[in-house]
């Protein structure tokens, strides 16, 4: 366990990668059941693309991974850059979807936020070396 001040080792990054997809694909779930019973427009709409989004590039991102070997380099330089993308994408929608509507309150949506934006979080410090430490 490293001491106060000492940086963690990196984290293989394939962990957070799976973790972002889950949460994701949750968040997409909990968004589905708000369109199908309500209406599905203004930020029920927003929250389905925000999973949808999300749960694609975080399948992606997991099949880069396992799959390194296979994919041209040029794919594997964007991984960092599809990690900071969807930090950011996550950063918007936990502010959005949790602090606004439609998961303010504590729910299946609202906790698949907080654990989407911390897995982002998570992703980026195991893609970018710059960001650890």
């Amino acid at each position: 366990m490293p001491l106060a001040g000492e940086a963690s080792p990196p984290t293989d990054p394939a962990r957070p990668a799976l973790m972002l997809l889950v949460a994701s694909a949750f968040e997409l779930m909990a968004a589905v059941v708000l369109c199908s019973t309500g209406t599905c427009d203004g930020l029920n709409a927003y929250a389905v693309s925000v999973g949808a989004v999300s749960t694609c590039l975080s399948i992606a991102v997991l099949v880069a991974l396992r799959h390194d070997d296979a994919f041209p380099s040029v794919v594997l330089d964007l991984l960092p850059h599809t990690a900071a993308f969807l930090l950011v994408w996550w950063l918007f929608g936990w502010l959005v979807l949790t602090f606004v509507r439609p998961f303010a309150g504590l729910c299946n949506g609202f906790f698949a936020c907080w654990a989407a934006l911390v897995a982002a979080i998570w992703l980026v410090r195991a893609l970018l070396p710059s960001a650890h430490g």
